[in-house]
């Protein structure tokens, strides 16, 4: 019998390889792992951050449904360790395959993303709803991910996966640090933060004679105003005030005509993001700011500040401040939404129904909503009635805020879609069945409150104020509106989210405006061809503030017989898949449709202004 001999260096050799194969092997089971968790990370750390960050005021701040959802999956790392005692290739195959899985539920989120609308009314308003074929795009995703699950080699598995899912986690990990807690909005494709600013009101400017107040009541059709205020015999409080009848829009949307009528300007093509900047960093704020004026604004969200604002308010604040029980989001709501995000279409009804989740319906208790008379109510429509709490934020700021030097925004939403919440004398509509005109109306009675109280503070004499809108209401037409020729219409439907009359109803927007010092005259009708960008050079003009803007002129000194070009522009929107309207992708690109009308010389088509929102 021959015996086998080993050196000592052979068995060096022989300790080196076990340890270098233990190590291999090491790292591969940990690699394993890694990717297996991936799908649990989703569920519990990337879809909860994702429900939670952008609507923290919805949550109140409460950071309690993410945590538990970060210990969970923390947890579930250590409960995956069993997947270890499997044979190695169906150790390894395993976890590629929930590595797949993962890489669906992101995919699925992304390319057929859960439609819920807004969260500000609380869980029991919250109805899903997702158009049928997503079932079709996710059945498709989930084939495409289990066959590449399957046919994949594992160590190509690994080696994307193993630093795909670092990065994603250290990427959420600093998501979380910069967003918690802030006002976030996001500009230029990146994530700009605002301080919530509530300082007191800053010391009177004496070089200013009065204030001056710019009140935009979104979507109100300047064809409705004097029927508004005949309904309610209001003509006698606005005396000093000029209504501009012909006014118009030069967009049809607030994307657009924000940036506009608050710089003197028209987009010249390239960056729509980048113009839109310019009303923050440049235009009439900044303007009023530089010659000792103090800004002051009473906004839907913060998106609407401007840097120089002293004194902000939102509306999402003052919501969360006076939010109803029923509106509170606790925990269980928190988890049913983070599994409504994840369920696949078919299951979304299931998931969620009749105003509670399915976490709700199995561990909750009841949630009663309780009116005036102690009994349970029915839910009230959702609808844009809440943001009428800014109307009374500034209308109650007033008495507290300096008679001069200062300058006021507002962005109120009453007129604004969806209707329904408001009736004409502003109370609530339980069944949402108002009309658009008891809307205008209702605004009318609000414009009204505000100058009865300025006339109160001995303030409305000196003030400069501008009521108007961004734009008007797509079905409220003229019935006497010049007919688009052909050519004109067809640009405008291949180009905007709206069929072309209900394009031109939309340019129709609100102008009033009364100058320091006019208080006696009765309210005057004018029939100059006005526009919104005509207004920092009015308000230029009024105040001696010597400033030339690119566009408009003040409208004062508007003929009302001038044949004057007015321009308008269409697109930055498209329709949606279920005709719903859908804001571009910053990165996409696209043309706006640029026409215009002079009186007595009728439509006239432009070349399409290129744009991308980079």
């Amino acid at each position: 019998m021959q015996r086998t001999h080993r050196t000592k260096g052979s068995e060096s050799e022989h300790r080196d390889t076990r340890s270098a194969s233990s190590s291999i092997g090491a790292r591969q089971n940990a690699s394993y792992l890694l990717i297996a968790w991936f799908p649990i990370f989703v569920a519990f750390v990337l879809i909860p951050f994702a429900v939670f960050i952008p609507n923290q005021t919805d949550f109140s701040e409460n950071f309690f449904g993410p945590s538990v959802g970060i210990i969970t999956a923390v947890i579930a790392f250590l409960l995956l360790l069993p997947v270890l005692l499997l044979q190695p290739r169906v150790r390894a195959r395993v976890s590629v395959l929930l590595f797949f899985f993962g890489i669906y539920l992101v995919l699925a989120d992304v390319f057929a993303p859960l439609q819920i609308g807004a969260l500000t009314s609380g869980p029991s308003q919250i109805t899903p709803w997702s158009p049928p074929f997503f079932t079709i795009v996710e059945l498709v995703l989930l084939g495409v991910c289990l066959w590449t699950g399957i046919r994949i080699p594992t160590r190509w598995a690994t080696t994307i996966g193993v630093p795909f899912v670092i990065v994603l986690v250290a990427s959420q990990a600093l998501y979380f640090a910069a967003n918690i807690g802030s006002n976030i909005v996001v500009k230029g494709g990146g994530y700009t933060f605002y301080e919530k600013k509530t300082h007191p009101f800053i010391t009177e400017n004496p070089a200013q004679t009065g204030n001056v107040y710019q009140i935009c009541f979104d979507a109100y059709s300047s064809l409705v105003f004097l029927d508004a205020v005949k309904h309610l015999d209001a003509f006698d409080a606005f005396e000093g005030f000029t209504f501009f009848k012909n006014n118009r829009s030069n967009y049809a949307l607030t994307c657009g005509s924000l940036p506009s009528y608050l710089t003197g300007t028209f987009f010249p093509g390239g960056s729509a993001i980048k113009w839109d900047e310019l009303r923050t960093g440049s235009g009439m704020i900044k303007t009023l700011h530089d010659h000792g004026y103090v800004v002051s604004m009473y906004v839907p969200d913060a998106g609407y500040f401007h840097d120089l604002g002293s004194y902000n308010r939102q509306a999402m604040d003052l919501i969360k401040d006076n939010r109803k029980p029923e509106w509170f989001f606790d925990p269980l709501d928190f988890a049913d939404l983070c599994l409504l995000r994840i369920a696949p279409t078919w299951m979304q009804q299931v998931v969620y129904s009749g105003g509670r989740g399915l976490l709700s319906r199995l561990f909750g208790s009841r949630r009663q909503e309780v009116g005036a008379t102690g009994h349970e109510e029915p839910p009230v429509p959702q609808d844009n009635d809440d943001y009428g709490l800014l109307a009374e934020a500034l209308l109650n700021d007033e008495g507290a805020r300096p008679p001069r030097g200062q300058y006021v925004y507002a962005h109120l939403l009453m007129t604004h879609e969806p209707i329904g919440g408001r009736n004409a004398d502003c109370s609530r509509n339980s069944k949402g069945d108002a009309t658009y005109f008891d809307h205008t109306v209702c605004a009318v009675k609000i414009m009204v409150r505000f100058i009865e109280e300025l006339k109160n503070l001995g303030r409305f004499e000196d003030s400069m104020i501008i009521i108007q809108s961004d734009h008007g209401y797509a079905s409220v037409g003229n019935p006497n509106e010049e007919k688009l020729p052909p050519d004109v219409a067809a640009r405008i439907a291949a180009l905007s989210a709206f069929d072309p009359d209900a394009m031109i109803n939309r340019t129709h927007a609100l102008l009033l405006v009364k100058l320091p010092g006019q208080t006696r005259a009765p309210l005057r009708v004018s029939e100059s061809p006005t526009m919104l960008a005509d207004l920092p050079a009015t308000v230029y003009d009024a105040l001696g503030i010597d400033q030339v803007t690119e566009r408009g002129t003040s409208v004062f000194k508007i003929k009302e017989s001038e044949a004057r070009e007015i321009h308008m522009f269409a697109g930055f929107y498209k329709h949606g898949i279920m005709g719903q309207l859908t804001k571009m992708s910053r990165d996409r690109k696209g043309e706006l449709c640029h026409f215009s009308l002079t009186e007595g010389k009728g439509w006239k088509l432009y070349p399409n202004i290129p744009f991308t929102r980079d």
